[in-house]
């Protein structure tokens, strides 16, 4: 199993971190859609649960979109503490700018540019060994 910092190493372009944040947030929406239906708030032990229950689900996509955003930021050939700036109002817009920023065509200080992969390879970063160039 591959480390949590490998997570953080290497590119994203904008396309796959879309898709990447489309797959991060759907699935746990869902569940805890599906949960918050089935549940009585008044007799139901999982009632008093949920919030218990929903963080669990979100903390491993709050952890992954979070490397998304860097591999992201990777891609322009930025510090991963540019995500800084998604949370300062007004200057977030600059940051949604960023994001949606065309990545730089060859090599850049993170590595060789992201190829085409699967999804799932690209939010859990599983595509071939990329280590920042020194």
């Amino acid at each position: 199993m591959k480390k949590i910092q490998d997570l953080f190493l290497g590119r994203v372009n904008c396309i796959q971190w879309l898709l990447g944040i489309l797959a991060l947030s759907l699935p746990p929406s869902i569940m805890l859609a599906v949960i918050a239906q089935l549940v009585e708030p008044e007799t139901d032990v999982i009632a008093t649960a949920f919030p218990f229950i929903a963080g669990l689900l979100l903390i491993p996509a709050f952890v992954l979109s979070i490397s998304l955003h860097i591999r992201r930021m990777h891609d322009i050939n930025l510090n991963g503490f540019y995500l800084i700036l998604a949370f300062i109002p007004l200057i977030n817009l600059y940051y949604l700018y960023l994001l949606l920023k065309k990545g730089d065509e060859g090599i850049n200080t993170y590595g060789e540019p992201p190829k085409k992969s699967r999804i799932l390879s690209v939010v859990f970063n599983t595509q071939s060994e990329q280590t920042p160039i020194s």
